[in-house]
């Protein structure tokens, strides 16, 4: 497990790193610092509960932003935009679907488990409540 999220932050470090280069300091949300430390929390306290918590609340995560990432690719080529952006966030959010999988892979020995796609009524309102704060810090961010 910690040989698994050690691989997941350096992946993610080194998104926020893109990221803060493509956006200017002025554009940047100034949650950024309160999201850091949430972003700790949510992989610290499931893990606390042992790896499945881990891994459904990995998978949770990555299944959002893979949304999130896709429906800002679909915007880019719809409008034939900014093709080197959108070449990059297609590279970011694969990244993205391969923690998933990894998260699956841990939780069920292989990424195409039913389970994973159908979980338990406990995993699912943990995935659902994990979803609406995402949504929720993506909203907060447009505004902050």
């Amino acid at each position: 497990m910690a040989e698994f999220a050690q691989h997941h932050m350096e992946t993610e470090q080194q998104h926020l790193d893109v990221m803060l280069q493509l956006v200017p300091p002025s554009d940047r949300t100034r949650l950024l610092p309160l999201w850091r430390g949430m972003a700790l929390a949510l992989g610290f306290f499931p893990s606390l509960l042992g790896p499945r918590q881990l891994y459904w609340t990995i998978a949770a995560v990555e299944t959002f932003v893979e949304q999130h990432y896709l429906e800002q690719i679909e915007k880019l080529q719809r409008d034939h935009i900014l093709p080197e952006l959108c070449a990059l966030l297609v590279k970011l959010k694969e990244d993205e679907v391969e923690h998933r999988d990894e998260a699956v892979i841990a939780l069920f020995g292989h990424k195409d488990a039913h389970e994973a796609r159908h979980p338990s009524g406990t995993a699912r309102a943990w995935m659902r409540i994990v979803e609406a704060g995402s949504v929720a810090a993506v909203e907060a961010s447009k505004i902050v």
